[in-house]
């Protein structure tokens, strides 16, 4: 079995996007008084003889087209 991860970019966001209950900035509104970061988008490949697997943590593909905040 062969494990391939992919790196796929980044996202920046809301550091308050990744947390359950909280408000979020949003691209054109930044609120400076909360944290915007950069997150890391993965997927992961799983190679076995029995099947082939893709794992994709991605986003939405137009998540830039109004998807997220």
């Amino acid at each position: 079995m062969d494990l391939h991860l992919l790196d796929r970019g980044r996202i920046h966001a809301d550091l308050n996007f990744a947390l359950d209950g909280t408000a979020v900035a949003t691209h054109s509104d930044r609120n400076p008084d909360l944290e915007y970061a950069e997150f890391a988008v993965w997927n992961l490949l799983v190679d076995h003889p029995e099947a082939t697997v893709l794992w994709d943590t991605g986003s939405h593909p137009e998540a830039g087209d109004g998807h997220w905040p």
